[in-house]
């Protein structure tokens, strides 16, 4: 059986993970430090000894708890970041509990993407629009937009007539969408009439469906000699309805901690699931940046909104899911120790904001502790100890972002959020976490990156050609805008 220690070794050999789990396993940092922002690191870490008795990276120390996953190659292909492959394997080994993960995580990865095309829409045609767009790009702007809830652009779309030149497909979707905006929006949006999409009606687990029919228009421009090659804003959300179908269907007695999974990447008005109480198995969390069922639970209840950009039910929201996860998740006990609470003259409308060197304090102290408590259990140290471990920072740093946006600090989610993609590298650097970075930088406009994650997600996500378009496009028209107006001498 090849164990965990041997498949670390060879990867680190052969150069399947350059470079990166030898300087793991010799105890060597990765990635840049982001810039510091408040909060007194803490020499002390928050989260309880018992606590740490509880996460998956100790469980997995015990050789018969690591048995079910060891020496199966789809699981050495998802530590090697191939999910694509890993779920072809899967679905041979009809690993029910795995397979339902593996859809989920495809269903959250489609959603970002979708927002990473929605974002990069409404930037290149509706911020930077110019009088030689194609007629049918407000239309598109207004889709984004209302995908989005960004009622700038989600309004416009109420407002907009026929115009002339619209062909008889882009006039179906004008009206679909006005009636979803007017009717209020209720999920799901309209996706019917968009070609090459999957049915999430006919999803079966273990396939991973491609895209076709891109572009979905090449539409002319105004003025101008040439067309626009275009795809839906909305398209790969088929992909991510697909995936969710699928995920149900391949264990159905894990459907409400797959939701979970899911919840944090919603789109902005979806409904979050909320029903019971899942117990999340070990195959829920195994290599993943949630140390305990609680983390995923905790994460899930950021993701809600009760009263829309209401801060005091946020706060409300954000207390709650600390008490009740304080308990059973590292991360919430991170997140509880290192707030910052603002006096309300300070910056109104809220309470808190994450102090940024504590949690990167505490991720550290955490790193250690979780390694030093899989020595302990293992009864000695073992190679795979820090490389597992490892997992326990990026989770604290990227969870804490999202914290932060639930508390507002868009600054401290940033750099939360910048500092957990310089950790995340080889094991630890998943598709899911990247893809949101992705979505992320389309809506700061920072189209050099996300086109760089788009590339790097092509392996395992099939479809991202429906979001490099217009990234693509977003990123010639901020350079035509920034270009200098004259000759530079």
């Amino acid at each position: 059986m090849l164990r965990w220690t041997q498949q670390i070794g060879r990867m680190s050999a052969s150069g399947v993970l350059p470079g990166l789990l030898a300087a793991l396993l010799a105890g060597g940092c990765t990635g840049a430090e982001a810039p510091a922002k408040g909060g007194a690191p803490a020499a002390t870490l928050a989260v309880p000894a018992e606590l740490i008795g509880s996460v998956w990276q100790a469980k997995m120390a015990v050789a018969q708890n690591r048995a079910p996953f060891e020496g199966r190659d789809p699981w050495i292909r998802y530590f090697q970041g191939q999910r694509s492959t890993a779920l072809a394997g899967f679905a041979s080994e009809n690993d029910k509990p795995a397979l339902a993960r593996l859809h989920a995580e495809y269903a959250a990865i489609y959603r970002q993407m979708a927002m990473t095309a929605a974002w990069a829409t409404l930037h290149t045609w509706g911020t930077d629009a110019q009088p030689s767009d194609p007629v049918a790009m407000p239309l598109l702007v207004g889709i984004a937009g209302a995908m989005l809830r960004e009622a700038q652009w989600s309004e416009r779309l109420k407002s907009l007539d026929g115009a002339p030149g619209l062909s008889p497909d882009l006039a179906a979707q004008q009206r679909a969408w006005q009636a979803w905006v007017a009717g209020g929006s209720v999920w799901p949006p309209p996706l019917d009439g968009i070609a090459g999409l999957p049915d999430p009606a006919q999803a079966q687990a273990g396939s991973l469906p491609e895209i076709s029919g891109l572009p979905h228009w090449r539409l002319p421009y105004q003025g101008e000699s040439g067309e626009l090659a275009v795809s839906h804003p909305a398209a790969l959300l088929a992909f991510a309805r697909w995936h969710e179908a699928a995920a149900a269907a391949a264990d159905p007695a894990s459907a409400a901690a797959v939701a979970r999974l899911i919840d944090p990447w919603r789109l902005p008005g979806e409904p979050r699931s909320t029903t019971g109480s899942p117990v999340f198995a070990d195959s829920l969390l195994f290599m993943s940046p949630y140390m305990t069922g609680g983390d995923i639970a905790f994460v899930a209840a950021l993701s809600a909104d009760p009263a829309g950009n209401d801060p005091a039910a946020r706060y409300a929201a954000l207390e709650a899911a600390i008490q009740a996860h304080g308990a059973d998740s590292p991360v919430a006990a991170i997140v509880a120790q290192c707030r910052i609470a603002l006096a309300q003259d300070e910056k109104p409308g809220s309470g808190w904001q994450m102090g940024v060197d504590c949690v990167q304090s505490q991720a550290a102290l955490l790193v250690k502790a979780v390694e030093a408590k899989m020595d302990e259990v293992a009864g000695a140290p073992q190679d795979f100890h820090r490389s597992f471990a490892e997992y326990a920072r990026v989770g604290v740093l990227r969870s804490a972002a999202l914290a932060a946006a639930a508390m507002g600090d868009r600054e401290g989610m940033g750099l939360l959020r910048i500092n957990a993609l310089d950790r995340s590298m080889g094991n630890t650097r998943d598709p899911l976490f990247v893809s949101s970075v992705s979505a992320w930088d389309a809506s700061n406009r920072n189209s050099l990156r996300c086109a760089d994650l788009l590339h790097e997600l092509e392996s395992n996500v099939p479809g991202m050609e429906a979001a490099r378009l217009p990234v693509d496009a977003l990123q010639i028209r901020i350079g035509r805008n920034s270009a200098p107006a004259g000759a530079m001498h």
